[in-house]
């Protein structure tokens, strides 16, 4: 006698779409929505309007203009260690690495 072969149970709807409650207490469905067609998009931004950027309330100057550095398509060479980074210093627009541009600051003395 061979041991029965678990019996599998195909899904025959898609799950509801569900998201985190702001207070993070449980998940909720969403309404309003289509199923099939995911989430609404974001409105795109006026042309000519600038993109508003996301502050944190007692971040340095030197971590917000981080937290906005750019990254490249293409790795330079990351100017204190020599090793390929795709970020972008944003204060010279170098090849730089997050952590070496830390560790630096932290060698100076300097606020990060």
């Amino acid at each position: 006698m061979s041991p029965a072969a678990p019996t599998t149970r195909r899904r025959t709807t898609r799950p509801t779409p569900r998201r985190v409650t702001p207070t993070c207490q449980g998940q909720q469905a969403l309404t309003g929505t289509d199923p099939t067609q995911g989430p609404v998009p974001a409105p795109a931004p006026t042309v000519g309007e600038p993109i508003q950027r996301r502050t944190r309330k007692g971040r340095s100057p030197r971590a917000e203009a981080w937290a906005h550095a750019e990254v490249a398509d293409r790795p330079a060479p990351c100017v204190l260690c020599g090793t390929p980074a795709l970020l972008r210093d944003p204060y010279t627009n170098r090849g730089c690495h997050l952590a070496c541009a830390m560790a630096q600051a932290t060698e100076r003395g300097e606020q990060w």
